[in-house]
């Protein structure tokens, strides 16, 4: 279960994408390019905004689940994952910021949930 599902680049970050709709639409797009543009830029920053506020918020977390420093560095614990299966808060911190990165990486409609499953599982394996 270690394995990461590889996640496609979402089409908002392809600038090479299609910003006019095609397909089956009765009325044609006449929007002037200059509108069309904006709007691709606005969602394209929109995604850019939520990926930088997750990530920030995982470099919080980051910080926030370090042990303290000891006077004695050696018996500093070399990671920042839970102490053990007990270790509730800690598990969900990490469940928490796994679904959320998850999420975000999959695109600005996010992941329908499978981040937070995926972690869910992840943590069920683990705990036993």
């Amino acid at each position: 279960m270690n394995e990461l599902a590889d996640i496609p680049v979402p089409e908002v970050l392809d600038p090479g994408r299609p910003l006019r709709p095609h397909g089956t639409e009765v009325v044609e797009d006449d929007r002037p390019e200059a509108v069309v543009l904006r709007q691709a830029l606005d969602q394209s920053c929109a995604y850019g905004q939520q990926l930088w506020a997750e990530l920030n918020r995982m470099r919080a977390y980051l910080l926030e689940i370090l042990p303290p420093v000891l006077p004695d560095r050696r018996s500093r614990r070399a990671d920042a994952s839970p102490d053990g299966s007990d270790d509730d808060a800690r598990w969900q911190s990490w469940m928490d910021s796994f679904a959320a990165v998850t999420s975000v990486l999959c695109g600005p409609a996010g992941d329908g949930g499978f981040g937070r499953e995926r972690a869910r599982q992840e943590v069920q394996w683990r705990r036993r």
